[in-house]
């Protein structure tokens, strides 16, 4: 006879939460909040650090936020000359094809074509700068918009 009360390793009520939590987070998509399925074209998408998402009818077209390169858009709580401008990496990818670009806010290109059949768009980045304190690198998210040209 073992020295331990033997006891069940899942209960019912157990089982039971983990299949609702199971259907519950197949019906929503991805755990990242992206939609599991790829995205017709034109799509928006908001996408943090790291993330990427697919577009087309076989989500043969990715694309991936790498990072904020340079952000100097004018701090929410200031007063500006200028408006500033921030820099998102992205890679764009298609079959066996990978480039990396920088777009832009509010200088040239704020749009680039891919591979003749794809538009990349930058819409908005986010959050605001403040004076008060850096934006961390993992807070910012970049929407873009997927367009045929």
């Amino acid at each position: 006879m073992s020295q331990f009360p033997s006891v069940p390793v899942f209960r019912r009520g157990t089982a039971v939460a983990l299949a609702l939590a199971c259907v519950s987070s197949a019906c929503s998509g991805r755990p990242d909040g992206l939609p599991a399925e790829p995205q017709p074209v034109p799509a928006r998408v908001t996408l943090a650090p790291g993330q990427a998402a697919s577009f087309g009818a076989n989500g043969e077209f990715r694309v991936t936020f790498r990072e904020i390169e340079a952000d100097s858009r004018c701090p929410s709580d200031a007063q500006c000359v200028w408006a500033g401008d921030a820099a998102v990496l992205l890679r764009l990818e298609r079959g066996g094809i990978r480039a990396g670009t920088t777009l832009h806010t509010t200088l040239a290109p704020q749009r680039v074509v891919f591979d003749g059949d794809f538009a990349v768009g930058l819409v908005s980045v986010s959050p605001a700068p403040s004076v008060a304190a850096p934006i961390p690198a993992q807070q910012y998210r970049v929407t873009i918009e997927v367009t045929t040209p």
